[in-house]
């Protein structure tokens, strides 16, 4: 009779993400990334992922990038709607820890945007699952009087008296007569 074999896989990496905090419609926040090699005997070359933000929310981009030794002496973090780290080095019971700014597009509707990697690979076979974060998105805070001047003015003279000399007149309006 033939032996019985299982082969057993066991992740030796972890990959973990976190957006630092909600961002504004329009503005920005950081996407910090943490590698860990779990093996405490070998170290973990070739580490790679890759990470497309715009899959996530349509616009969302890295800014910064390329850049360099991010983890270990020749690694790469290059793109910016789909982030590509390459020629990771990790030592034995390491863990590297990089991170970008993500600027979200200011017809971001507000809301949770979930946001996966690939797997990590290495030059060793060891893999890492994906890692996941949420990405919250909040209504750009607009300052009184708005984007165009509000009641007072704006682009076609407000309230108070468009271009066309006719205008808008209240009860109790000294102007109108």
């Amino acid at each position: 009779a033939a032996a019985a074999r299982d082969e057993i896989n066991v992740n030796l990496m972890t990959l973990a993400k976190r957006f630092e905090s909600s961002a504004e419609q329009g503005g920005s926040t950081r996407l910090t990334f943490t590698i860990e090699n779990l093996n405490s005997a070998s170290m973990a070359t070739g580490v790679s992922f890759t990470d497309d933000l715009d899959a996530a929310l349509s616009g969302l981009v890295a800014t910064g990038t390329p850049l360099d030794d991010v983890c270990g002496a020749g690694s790469v973090l290059t793109g910016s709607a789909v982030l590509s780290l390459r020629d990771g080095n990790i030592g034995p019971g390491a863990s590297c820890t990089f991170g970008v700014t993500v600027e979200i597009p200011a017809t971001a509707g507000p809301g949770d945007y979930e946001n996966v990697t690939s797997t990590v690979s290495t030059d060793q076979g060891a893999v890492a699952d994906p890692a996941t974060a949420t990405l919250t998105v909040d209504l750009a805070n607009i300052p009184d009087g708005g984007v165009d001047g509000g009641v007072d003015g704006g682009v076609d003279g407000g309230v108070d008296g468009g271009t066309d000399g006719g205008g808008v007149h209240f009860m109790g309006d000294s102007s109108c007569g």
